[in-house]
């Protein structure tokens, strides 16, 4: 869709006069298949216009879930239109500061944002998680088996073989299959909440002396501790371990896991952020390399190291530790 097509068709759905001037700013981000637009509209105020294509089909939802998210006291920006014959979303406007903008700061400021952060995840999965059902919402189906098969398959398809150019010997590979295979039946039997599906530090705005979520159209139910690890292993963010476990004990003190001891919560969290990490890695090689969107390729070493730190502090992730040290010192993707 055209900028002078999305003009219009915003005059349209909000009953403006024809010579009403809109001025909307392309916004550039990341590896969407969606465009972003911003802008004061009249009669709603700052706006953000999406357009997005009828390839995912997650994005369809994205109106939906912000509504079920808001009643469910989750901090997300306002839905103010949706149509879904041309495929468009006018949403609130949170700004342009985000969690990630913070990186260069040191941990003693950023430390109260991403408590902030983790209130809201925490106000996140405890929405009863199926709600969704009672109003009508659609989800994408559900983190199980061959969901966490996919991912891993992912990661040794687009990373391991795609960007890194090794093969792995039969005995390896056979041991790894087995061992994640164990990952993700133990994943599956962890309690089961909402969960962002993508909650890093570009997705978190920060507003009002809040974290607001942005681009949770790929919620689903799974286990808590996928989105703790995406969070607090975020590739594009620096964290020493020390910080990692301050930020997981903070919400374990938030009380959402009652009863869970808190070094079987630990374990959880860090194996569940190896399974994330690994889907992190298949993306970046995809993107990077398939796509050419060479800025992904960035990411891969920090992604690597998170991985290895999050599969040996797991302690049942022994043959993904081994791959990882293997990968460490190949040559990386060209990162130019």
């Amino acid at each position: 869709m055209t900028l002078d097509e999305l003009k219009t068709l915003t005059l349209s759905r909000f009953s403006l006069p024809p010579e009403t001037i809109l001025e909307l700013r392309p916004i550039l981000k990341g590896g969407s298949d969606r465009s972003f637009w911003r802008g004061v509209i009249p009669v709603l105020g700052p706006s953000i216009v999406m357009h997005y294509s009828a390839e995912r089909q997650e994005n369809a939802g994205y109106a939906a879930i912000a509504s079920l998210l808001k009643r469910g006291g989750v901090a997300v920006p306002a839905i103010h239109g949706h149509d879904t014959d041309n495929r468009v979303v006018w949403a609130e406007d949170l700004g342009e500061n985000d969690l990630h903008a913070l990186n260069a700061r040191p941990w003693e400021e950023r430390r109260p944002w991403y408590q902030q952060a983790l209130v809201q995840t925490c106000t996140l999965h405890s929405c009863n998680a199926t709600t969704h059902t009672q109003q009508g919402v659609h989800l994408m189906p559900g983190f199980d088996a061959v969901l966490y098969a996919w991912e891993r398959n992912y990661f040794f398809e687009r990373f391991v073989h795609g960007a890194c150019k090794i093969e792995l010997s039969a005995e390896l590979k056979t041991k790894l299959d087995f061992e994640l295979e164990a990952l993700a039946n133990h994943l599956c039997n962890l309690q089961k909440v909402y969960v962002h599906r993508d909650l890093q530090s570009q997705n978190i705005m920060l507003k009002e002396g809040g974290a607001w979520f942005i681009d949770f159209q790929g919620m689903r139910e799974g286990t808590r501790f996928y989105d703790l690890g995406s969070l607090l292993y975020d590739p594009y963010v620096p964290f020493t371990p020390e910080q990692r476990l301050e930020c997981a004990r903070y919400y374990y003190d938030l009380g959402a896991t009652e009863g869970m001891e808190w070094a079987v919560f630990a374990e959880n969290f860090h194996a569940a952020a190896a399974q994330r990490l690994m889907q992190a890695l298949g993306a970046y090689g995809f993107l990077g390399i398939v796509k050419g969107k060479s800025e992904f390729l960035h990411h891969i070493p920090a992604g690597l190291r998170n991985l290895q730190e999050a599969a040996h502090a797991s302690g049942i992730l022994p043959h993904l530790v081994e791959l990882t040290e293997r990968l460490s010192l190949i040559s990386l993707p060209n990162q130019g």
